[in-house]
């Protein structure tokens, strides 16, 4: 009896669905030979799974770069699950924090507001990979018109009221209390942001007449 078979020929499409661990298991894989790793690449990465999203730009000599879980079907933006203590700047501290409703403040212990010649640093964990999270003082329609922080899931910013002006702050008060709104928000590897939904950090500035 014969029988009729049919074949088609088709690209090769990366397995549907993964996990955040097949897709961090990438540069894992050895040599044929058994000998050593090989790095992460963009190629690999995607091969794992097409929910599996290469970073750009987080590329390391030697290591490769990473390789993150975004499923296909996400439309929410990265979200701020903790603020940071032990990158806080010494004498400050985070105050009715709100991340439920993306707010918090910081705060001088002794003093209260900052003048010109002090630095602070603080930082924040997001629940997924941002390709970016910006800053700015007041808000804006786009990502992209705001300063840029950093990229990852641990990130860390550092400024002065001599920042300000760059974050669009201008026409600060001397010797007076400025209350000042900066505007953070990020994006995932899927492009999902929080504009117009911006997490808030209040601080208060007095700079000194020179």
């Amino acid at each position: 009896k014969e029988v009729q078979m049919n074949f088609k020929c088709l690209p090769w499409e990366p397995p549907i669905g993964s996990s955040a661990e097949t897709c961090r298991s990438c540069g894992q894989d050895k040599l044929s030979d058994g000998s050593e790793t090989f790095p992460c690449n963009k190629y690999a990465c995607q091969a794992l799974g097409q929910d599996c999203i290469f970073a750009d730009g987080s590329e390391v000599p030697e290591k490769g770069g990473l390789c993150e879980y975004s499923p296909q079907g996400d439309t929410q933006a990265p979200v701020i699950t903790n603020l940071t203590e032990d990158i806080l700047s010494s004498g400050f501290e985070y105050k009715n924090v709100d991340l439920d409703n993306r707010v918090f403040e910081i705060r001088k212990k002794e003093g209260e507001c900052l003048d010109q010649f002090e630095s602070l640093t603080f930082g924040f964990t997001t629940d997924e990979y941002a390709t970016k999270c910006s800053i700015s003082s007041s808000p804006q329609e786009s990502i992209d018109t705001m300063t840029q922080i950093d990229s990852g899931k641990n990130h860390t910013h550092t400024f002065n009221s001599l920042n300000l002006e760059a974050l669009g702050q201008k026409d600060l008060k001397e010797e007076q209390r400025n209350d000042i709104q900066l505007y953070i928000a990020c994006q995932d590897l899927r492009g999902n942001s929080n504009i117009g939904k911006e997490y808030t950090a209040k601080i208060c500035v007095v700079p000194r007449d020179l």
